[in-house]
């Protein structure tokens, strides 16, 4: 499955992590560092991710923690299976996490 996650994102993904879901140990948690053009500002960063992840599900549903692009900024975008046309079949949720450590650094 997670080979599958690789190939259909729009973005370079490194392989991945995985480990039990703390919530139901039946589950794997899967996370996934992405690839992004080098020198591109916070803005572009949170443009490029969303627009490829709508490649796999579908709606988002956003929240911010913080205030935008500064320190300690958190951006969480999240799909499940109740509310979102997931097209990796196994996938039950996809969450998108963005934060900035310092302006202008994304982690």
């Amino acid at each position: 499955m997670t080979s599958k996650i690789v190939r259909e994102f729009p973005l370079g993904l490194d392989v991945g992590e995985s480990q039990e879901y703390w919530k139901d140990r039946g589950l794997q948690d899967v996370r996934f560092s992405v690839m992004l053009e080098e020198g591109a500002s916070p803005s572009e960063v949170l443009g490029q991710i969303l627009a490829a992840c709508w490649a796999l599900a579908g709606p988002w549903t956003v929240l911010s923690v913080g205030e935008p692009f500064t320190a300690g900024w958190e951006f969480v975008a999240i799909a499940d299976h109740r509310s979102a046309d997931i097209k990796i079949p196994g996938v039950e949720w996809m969450r998108v996490s963005l934060l900035l450590e310092s302006p202008g650094v994304a982690g």
